[in-house]
C-alpha cells in the first residue's frame, strides 16, 4: 500500500501513527527524499514493507527511474491513498501521478482520496459550478463513489470538535482617527505630486524631485 501526502513532515506523522497501531503486523515506512540512502537505493526497501508513506515526487522519481533494480511499478502496489487529496489539480504532483496511472494500460491499484475540504474551484457563489469542480476532482482520482463518515461519529466528533460559530456585529465608529489621519496624509500627497504630474503631461519630461 502506497499512502501519499503532500509534505515532508506528514510523511513523519503519518508514519509515527501507522505504527502505533499496525506495527505488531505490518511494516511501515517511510519515503520524503530527505532520508539517506545505501547503494541499493529506495525500492528494495518498499518492496519490503506493507505500507510506504511517500511524498508524491519522490513516488514519482522512483516510478521513473533509470535504474531497473531502482525502480517501482503500479503493479507493485495494491492500493494508492492519497491524504489532502484534493491537491490533485493542476501540475500539482498528485495530478501528474494519476495522469500516468491513467495511461498505464495493465491492473491498477485501487485508489481512496482523503480530504476534509473538497475544493469549490471558482463556484464558490454557484452550487452548480461548485459540484461541477467537485466531480472534476472525482474524475481526475478515478473516484466512483464518494464516502463521508456514518459510523463511530461521536468518536470523531470527540478528537474532531465541530465549529460553533458566534456572529458578532462591528459597528462603524463615530469618530475613526485613524481613517481621517490617512485621508489627510492621503490629500497631502495628492496636492504635491498634481502639479508636477501636469507638468510632465504638457512636457512629457520626467523630471520630478520632492
Amino acid at each position: 500500500v502506497a499512502i501519499l501526502v503532500p509534505t515532508i513532515p506528514l510523511v513523519e506523522q503519518q508514519c509515527i501513527m501507522l505504527n502505533r497501531y499496525l506495527r505488531k503486523t505490518f511494516w511501515v515506512d517511510g519515503m520524503s527524499g530527505s532520508e539517506p540512502v545505501d547503494e541499493n537505493g529506495r525500492a528494495p526497501n518498499v518492496l519490503a514493507s506493507h505500507v510506504t508513506v511517500f511524498t508524491p515526487q519522490i513516488f514519482i522519481n522512483l516510478l521513473k527511474s533509470i535504474r531497473r533494480d531502482d525502480r517501482l511499478y503500479f503493479t507493485d502496489f495494491s492500493m494508492f491513498i492519497f491524504d489532502e487529496c484534493h491537491h490533485c489539480d493542476g501540475d500539482h504532483p498528485y495530478h501528474v501521478l494519476m495522469r500516468m496511472l491513467h495511461r498505464f494500460d495493465g491492473p491498477k491499484p485501487q485508489i481512496v482520496g482523503l480530504t476534509a475540504s473538497l475544493p469549490l474551484g471558482a463556484g464558490r457563489a454557484n452550487v452548480e459550478a461548485a459540484l461541477d469542480h467537485m466531480m472534476d476532482l472525482c474524475s481526475k482520482l478515478s473516484t466512483h463513489s464518494i464516502s463521508t463518515v456514518r459510523k463511530h461519529i461521536e468518536n470523531l466528533r470527540y478528537y474532531v470538535k465541530p465549529p460553533v460559530d458566534d456572529i458578532k456585529r462591528a459597528h462603524r465608529l463615530e469618530s475613526d482617527i485613524f481613517s481621517q489621519s490617512l485621508e489627510i496624509c492621503m490629500r497631502k500627497i495628492e496636492s504635491t505630486i498634481k502639479p508636477e504630474l501636469g507638468k510632465i503631461s504638457e512636457n512629457k519630461v520626467i523630471d520630478f524631485r520632492m
